[in-house]
């Protein structure tokens, strides 16, 4: 190749680079465009994120690592992007939480489904949530999790309220003839009131409690009302609808409050009055028939009439005339104005009712008061029709008078006031739980036992982690052992003794506890618990306990010393026994001395009936003499056994005595053959008298003791006569009394 070629190929090469070069700076140019314009849609796309109300995150969704969060979202849970989600919001640190599950968004071809909406509890901050999860197309080519957060744990306590709020309405409903309803928007829910189940007619087991199933009573021509009253922010409306039960047709006229909204500031809760107007429905259609029936019905109506031609009263009845106590004449002078006993609320009011009633010729009922001619205030709602009237083209008014009914709402209103006033009067400490376990109520009594001084340091707490956590020798009480809790999970009624619970300052005291499920239309809501502070009861119990230990030494002390007594009093008895076994034994030879002489008589007689010759002319005399032997060997074999009894040593035996019968017998043993040998004439004058309790031996030794005495009085009489020589022992069942008596 010449130099030439070379120099043209350099050339080439050298234009050629610059080219590249050149391309090489459009390129970076362009490229630091795009970048620069990406960096400003980003932070664009940053800034909307920032300023939504609602927090949002981006997460991978096989490991849950959090890749981005809005500012919301890290004001709420703090900055943990490149974190694990659920290490941070949740209290388990083994697995995700069940809203975590991958299927949920996506299908099994690795495709995204629809949204999922679920309301969570977040234990960690005590919150409850809505979280809307979607799987989104994310810069690294695969899919993430986007989730949107907000916070409705105002919404939640609402929901609370409004439960608590219907059991305190059912009680006040007894007290007033008033339907009421509470409409949970959202989930398309109602409750009744038991009224309002007799007024639409519905079987209160059967029914399911949604505005849509309530709507199907509602007459077909009168549905747009209740819609367009809803649109217009209108509270009173007044429709017809059809009892279930009777198939009637009924008018009704419902006033209605919003009593919570949502976090956009849609309506989330309405609640209701409910009252059946048929009865004056049906009168203004009467009225339009007749107006000589309308004037009998009017006179005998509850509700005050009126009837206007030319902005003149043409006709009052004797109710109108009663309430506003006012004289017919001075209600049709020209000087009355009507305006003048209408509150200044109710007169803008009507204006405006009556304006839009001339222009469309439609006129719901609507609220108003009056103050009548004595000062008092009425409560009334007011309907209008136009009517002919004596041929004149006239406005019919009928007034109901809702005093009553207005008197009952303010009740509604201050009953959940009264029930927490006398919560708060009562020396229990009271407090309610939701299912979860954490406090939705507290009286004042549990702030002072327990220590806290408002209720917002306890209320959305679980009352198991602030009061019931630690057993007394400082071990965690698990929630899993927790009786309360196992009794809360299985919906059942529990009382304890054996509780501790923990103050604020960190110590405990015992309580005795009581705990029942609060159930609303059959379905659990809560749980109401109250205890009492029992460490005066324990201490008196320990002391008590001492005592009884101390009691049961002394007890013992006591029978020792007792045991001993009564060995030396049967050792003193028994001598005092054979001390007197001498005396006996007086008796018994006197008592043992006539059998035995009779026995040797018999002997003696048959030894000489055996000489005859000839036995049998003696057998009755033989059967005779055997007979008595018999008898006197029986009664010698009595004293024997007697004495034999008295002298053995043993301990007082009881057992039911006839006390008749130890007289008999120890006079018969011991004493009667004696009393005939000193001609001491016995007399007995035994009563029949009831078994009792006692020891036969103590029984007879007395007895032996007090006639021996007696026996000897008489005897140591060396001038009484025979005949004066008396003993007599009587027995009186009515005085209680035995009596033994020496005549001498």
């Amino acid at each position: 190749m010449n130099k030439e070629s070379l120099q043209i190929l350099k050339s080439i090469k050298l234009k050629d680079i610059k080219l590249r070069i050149q391309i090489d700076e459009v390129i970076d140019k362009q490229i630091q465009i795009l970048n620069s314009a990406f960096n400003s849609k980003y932070q664009q796309f940053e800034s909307v994120l920032d300023s939504l109300i609602s927090m949002v995150s981006v997460s991978d969704i096989k490991s849950r690592e959090i890749l981005y969060a809005n500012n919301n979202f890290r004001k709420e849970f703090g900055d943990i992007t490149n974190q694990i989600c659920w290490h941070n919001l949740c209290r388990q640190s083994t697995m995700p939480c069940k809203l975590c599950a991958n299927e949920l968004l996506i299908d099994e071809l690795g495709e995204p489904v629809k949204e999922c909406i679920d309301d969570f509890y977040c234990a960690k901050f005590n919150k409850w949530y809505v979280i809307i999860r979607k799987a989104i197309w994310w810069d690294n080519c695969k899919y993430a999790r986007l989730e949107t957060i907000v916070d409705i744990t105002e919404r939640k306590k609402i929901e609370v309220e409004l439960r608590e709020k219907g059991i305190w309405l059912e009680n006040a409903q007894e007290m007033a003839s008033l339907g009421f309803y509470i409409w949970n928007i959202p989930n398309d829910t109602i409750f009744l009131s038991d009224q309002l189940y007799i007024i639409a007619g519905f079987d209160k087991e059967t029914y399911t409690s949604t505005m849509e199933n309530y709507k199907k009573i509602i007459h077909p021509e009168d549905l747009h009302v209740i819609s367009n009253s809803i649109d217009k922010g209108e509270s009173e409306s007044r429709y017809r609808i059809i009892n279930q039960k009777t198939k009637e047709i009924r008018y009704i006229h419902a006033h209605r409050n919003i009593i919570a909204y949502s976090s956009d500031g849609k309506p989330n809760k309405i609640l209701g009055t409910v009252q059946d107007i048929t009865n004056i429905i049906n009168m203004e259609e009467q009225l339009k028939r007749s107006n000589e029936k309308f004037k009998v019905l009017a006179e005998e109506s509850a509700n005050m009439i009126l009837i206007f031609a030319n902005s003149r009263l043409k006709y009052i009845n004797k109710k109108g005339l009663e309430i506003l106590g006012y004289s017919k004449e001075e209600l049709t002078s020209n000087s009355f104005d009507f305006r003048n006993i209408l509150s200044e609320k109710s007169l803008k009011y009507a204006r405006k009712k009556i304006a839009e009633f001339e222009e469309n010729k439609k006129f719901l009922p609507f609220e108003l008061e009056i103050t009548n001619k004595y000062g008092r205030i009425f409560h009334m709602l007011l309907s209008a029709s136009s009517i002919y009237f004596s041929n004149e083209k006239s406005r019919l008014y009928i007034v109901t008078d809702i005093t009553a009914q207005k008197q009952t709402e303010e009740l509604l209103r201050n009953k959940e006031f009264q029930i927490r006033l006398l919560m708060n009067s009562v020396s229990e400490a009271i407090c309610a739980a939701d299912l979860e376990g954490n406090c939705t109520f507290v009286n004042n009594s549990f702030l002072k036992m327990l220590g806290y001084k408002e209720s917002n340091q306890v209320i959305g707490k679980n009352l198991h982690e602030l009061i019931h956590h630690t057993n007394k020798d400082g071990t965690p009480h698990s929630i899993k052992d927790c009786k309360i809790s196992i009794a809360h999970k299985e919906f059942l009624d529990y009382h304890s003794e054996d509780e501790i619970f923990w103050r604020a300052d960190g110590t405990n005291f015992p309580v005795e506890f009581w705990s029942h499920p609060i159930i609303e239309n059959d379905t659990l809501i809560g749980f109401a618990d109250n205890f009492i502070d029992i460490s005066k009861r324990k201490a008196f119990a320990e002391e008590l306990s001492k005592s009884n230990t101390l009691l049961k030494i002394s007890s013992s002390e006591l029978k020792s010393t007792l045991k001993k007594l009564e060995e030396r009093t049967l050792m003193i008895t028994q001598s005092s026994k054979m001390s007197a076994i001498g005396e006996m034994a007086t008796g018994l030879a006197h008592e043992i001395n006539q059998p035995l002489t009779e026995i040797m008589l018999l002997i003696f007689n048959l030894f000489n009936f055996l000489k005859l010759p000839d036995l049998n002319i003696r057998r009755d005399d033989f059967k005779l003499s055997f007979e008595i032997l018999k008898k006197s060997s029986n009664k010698i074999d009595s004293i024997i056994k007697h004495m034999r009894l008295f002298a053995r040593q043993q301990n007082h035996h009881f057992s039911m005595i006839d006390i008749n019968n130890s007289i008999t017998e120890t006079i018969t043993n011991l004493y009667q053959q004696r009393l005939k040998e000193e001609e001491i004439t016995l007399s007995l004058n035994l009563s029949p008298i009831p078994l009792f309790n006692s020891s036969q031996f103590s029984l007879e030794q007395a007895f032996m003791i007090l006639i021996n005495n007696a026996r000897e009085a008489i005897s140591e009489k060396e001038t009484i006569l025979k005949e004066d020589k008396k003993l007599n022992a009587e027995t009186n069942p009515f005085k209680k009394t035995i009596i033994i008596t020496t005549f001498y």
